[in-house]
């Protein structure tokens, strides 16, 4: 079967609301905040799909469901198959583990370990017992591909932005995930390494034929995704695709998760 025509994902009627403070009960619909209305969106195996929208407009949301790090208050949710939305923490932590990364835009590196050490972490508490013991020298083969072999022992404070972002990049693909999630990838850096991590992204998605959902403003990043969906108040308004075959290229928001509670969960 064709990859293409795989689903990695299946969102199906998916809705979020929050509790407004002033609300007093679990019922008290007036005093909610709906974020994210009537959600219907499929990912192919393979694929790459920019969510795209204003400020406040959900994409941050839906990102974070999608990837199980959030869970719908309406709807179904399907990874692979799976109905996260039927899943425990526990259980979506251990699908996390597995075959999902991440890329957050503030980079999350663990400021008391080395470059290495970071890249290391998600093999290490890898359910898999070879993945644990080749953690090593697999971490050392991704910060060779992302021109870092020499940073090794370099802590996150003796690293630039890029080299940070990109040590968050080789962390991400060290579990082989089948699906990766970034937020904002370039959004912190400069011109410069913002489109040497957004062709470094690109090719390695394209290299491990990792699903690629990413969260962008950025229109030309967007463009280089082979779907963009746009949410405008928190509905799927559009999906259009590029003129181009995003494989002839060499991409302000974060999640709304607390961010020490995303990074626990991520791994």
């Amino acid at each position: 079967m064709n990859k293409q025509n795989l689903s990695a994902i299946n969102a199906n009627n998916i809705e979020k609301q929050v509790s407004l403070p002033s609300a007093t009960s679990a019922t008290d619909s007036d005093k909610k905040l709906e974020i994210l209305k009537n959600i219907n969106l499929t990912v192919n195996c393979g694929e790459s799909i920019a969510i795209v929208g204003a400020s406040g407009s959900g994409k941050s949301t839906l990102l974070g469901i999608l990837a199980g790090l959030d869970l719908p208050t309406k709807g179904e949710m399907f990874f692979y198959g799976q109905p996260f939305h039927q899943l425990d923490e526990e259980q979506r932590a251990g699908v996390r583990r597995k075959d999902v990364g991440f890329i957050f835009q503030q980079f999350l590196l663990v400021p008391s370990l080395t470059a290495l050490e970071n890249v290391m972490l998600p093999a290490e508490l890898s359910d898999d017992a070879e993945m644990r013991a080749s953690a090593k020298s697999e971490a050392e083969r991704w910060l060779q591909k992302v021109g870092l072999d020499h940073r090794l022992t370099h802590f996150p404070n003796q690293l630039s932005g890029g080299e940070q972002q990109r040590v968050a990049i080789a962390r991400a693909f060290i579990t082989k995930p089948k699906l990766l999630f970034a937020d904002e990838p370039s959004a912190n850096l400069d011109s410069d390494n913002g489109k040497l991590v957004e062709n470094l992204l690109f090719e390695l998605n394209q290299t491990a034929e990792t699903t690629l959902i990413l969260v962008t403003h950025n229109p030309e990043l967007a463009k280089r995704c082979q779907r963009t969906v746009s949410l405008i108040g928190g509905t799927l308004v559009e999906e259009t695709a590029p003129d181009k075959d995003p494989s002839d290229e060499l991409a302000d928001g974060t999640l709304d998760l607390d961010i020490s509670e995303a990074i626990a969960n991520a791994f």
